[in-house]
C-alpha cells in the first residue's frame, strides 16, 4: 500500500465553539480562558467539587454529544470548529499531498478520568465526518481509543511504541503525525517511536498556521550522548 496517513491526537482543545453563541448556549457548558484560539471558547477541563460543581471534560462532551441530538440544539453543530486539525490538514494540502487516512487517537481508559477524549470522537464520527471527509479530500477516516492506564508511563509508552504506531503506519508511504494536542506522555512516546523514521511531525499553534517539528535534533543528541 502506497499513500499518506495523518495520525492526529485528540486533545482538550481540539472541539472548540464560536463565541457567538447564544447566552442560553453559553449556560449549558463550563468554558475556559483560550489562550491558543481567541475567536474561539473552549470547555473547560475540570470544575473542583469545593467550588460547588462537579463538571469534567469528559462529562461535558458525553453531555454535548447528547444536546447535538436534540431538535432544540442540533443547531449547534454549526458552531462547533476543530480548528487544531483545520491547522494540520491544510499544512499537508499545502504540501501536495492527498490525505488517504486520518486516524483520530483519543483517550478512554479502563477507569474513566476527567479530560478523556473518547466522547470527542464520537461527536466528529456522529456530526463531522462526512464534512471533514469532503473538505480536505480525505478517503477514509478511522478512530484509535487508548483504553490503556496512562498514569503508568511503561504500559503508555509499550502500546504507543510496540503496537498502536507501527499498526497504524504499516504500509503507508508518507507519515504525518500531529502529535502536541494528546497526553503529555503519550506525545513524549510518540516522539521516541518517531526518532530516525521518515515521518514528519506536524505542531499547531496560536498563529493558526501548523509546522514542522524536527525530531532529528533530538535524536542527533541521543546520538551524541551513546557515542560519549
Amino acid at each position: 500500500m502506497a499513500g499518506t496517513i495523518l495520525i492526529h491526537m485528540i486533545g482538550n482543545r481540539d472541539l472548540q465553539f464560536e463565541r457567538s453563541i447564544t447566552s442560553d448556549e453559553l449556560d449549558l457548558f463550563e468554558f475556559e480562558k483560550n489562550s491558543d484560539q481567541t475567536s474561539f471558547l473552549v470547555l473547560k477541563k475540570l470544575v473542583h467539587k469545593d467550588e460547588g460543581k462537579d463538571i469534567t471534560f469528559l462529562k461535558q462532551t458525553k453531555k454535548l454529544l447528547g444536546l447535538l441530538a436534540t431538535e432544540e440544539h442540533k443547531d449547534l453543530k454549526k458552531k462547533i470548529h476543530f480548528p487544531m486539525f483545520t491547522q494540520v490538514a491544510e499544512y499537508v494540502s499545502a504540501k501536495g499531498f492527498t490525505l488517504d487516512k486520518v486516524v483520530f487517537c483519543v483517550t478512554k481508559q479502563k477507569n474513566e478520568y476527567p479530560t478523556d477524549t473518547n466522547y470527542v470522537a464520537d461527536i466528529i464520527k456522529k456530526y463531522f465526518e462526512k464534512d471533514l471527509l469532503a473538505k480536505y479530500g480525505i478517503k477514509e477516516i478511522a478512530y484509535e481509543k487508548m483504553t490503556m492506564n496512562l498514569a503508568s508511563r511503561p504500559e503508555t509508552f509499550t502500546y504507543c511504541y510496540e503496537k498502536m504506531l507501527p499498526q497504524l503506519v504499516e504500509g503507508y508511504e508518507k507519515v504525518f503525525i500531529s502529535h502536541k494536542q494528546g497526553h503529555p506522555f503519550v506525545t513524549f512516546s510518540l516522539l521516541l517511536a518517531g526518532l530516525f523514521k521518515p515521518y514528519t511531525f506536524l505542531v499547531t499553534n496560536a498563529k493558526g498556521a501548523a509546522t514542522e517539528e524536527d525530531i532529528n535534533f533530538y535524536g542527533n543528541k541521543l546520538k551524541q550522548n551513546l557515542n560519549t
